[in-house]
């Protein structure tokens, strides 16, 4: 999953350094192959943005439990997907 977040931040879009955030990562949006179970997508686009890195963004988005407190602070970047991938890791250890 961080692999494929990193992915998506560093994807860099068109020349004007344009980079995608997720803005909704939870598990729902997470899909394990079933056959191999090595295979993990990250699925559930509808809420990505494209944005210029130096700037901010100022429109909260997401699922509450895994929203990042810069959103609600309406002021965040791609560092969003960062907590939600914290909240993520912490229901998964903690079940």
């Amino acid at each position: 999953v961080i692999e494929a977040v990193a992915y998506c931040h560093a994807n860099h879009i068109v020349l004007s350094k344009l980079v995608l955030t997720l803005r909704d990562l939870k598990p729902d949006n997470i899909l394990i192959d079933s056959k191999t179970e090595s295979v993990i997508k990250l699925v559930d686009f509808s809420s990505s943005q494209i944005y210029f890195p130096e700037k901010y963004l100022y429109y909260p988005v997401g699922t509450t439990y895994f929203i990042a407190p810069e959103m609600l602070a309406l002021h965040y970047n791609q560092q969003c997907d960062v907590w939600s991938m914290g909240v993520i890791l912490y229901l998964l250890l903690s079940g």
